[in-house]
């Protein structure tokens, strides 16, 4: 993985930056990670920073971060098929039906840097969609 950029080097929105000195570090940590696996898939990527969440966008959005403070998670949601992806219960799921932050198809629930190691061939695939 490449260096986490710092705290200043987040692109956030006004919610995460009023609120991140208050999360857990280990859900800030996550986030940098999560953030710099999503930028180092291309160098066409644009970061959309909005109230509460992250829109990362390459030609289309093609991942939407949600960071969950008190569950200590990170949301994502990207637009790759659920129905050819062995779907994990408390990792991944089908939110086609349910409506959410972003408009993906998959919803990817990142608890660790593990989650993030097994979720980068799904945002991979999403990125190169879009």
């Amino acid at each position: 993985m490449e260096p986490s950029p710092s705290d200043d080097d987040l692109p956030l929105g006004s919610i995460i930056t009023d609120s991140i000195e208050l999360w857990p570090i280990v859900l800030v940590e996550l986030l940098k990670t999560v953030t710099s696996e999503l930028l180092a898939l291309g160098p066409d990527i644009e970061v959309i920073p909005r109230k509460s969440y992250l829109a990362f966008k390459r030609r289309r959005v093609f991942a939407y971060v949600l960071p969950v403070p008190t569950q200590k998670v990170i949301v994502m949601t990207v637009h790759v098929n659920p129905d050819k992806v062995k779907l994990e219960p408390g990792f991944t799921r089908d939110v086609r039906k349910i409506r959410g932050v972003g408009s993906g198809s998959l919803e990817i629930i990142v608890r660790t840097e593990h989650d993030l190691k097994k979720a980068v061939l799904l945002l991979k695939e999403s990125y190169e969609s879009r």
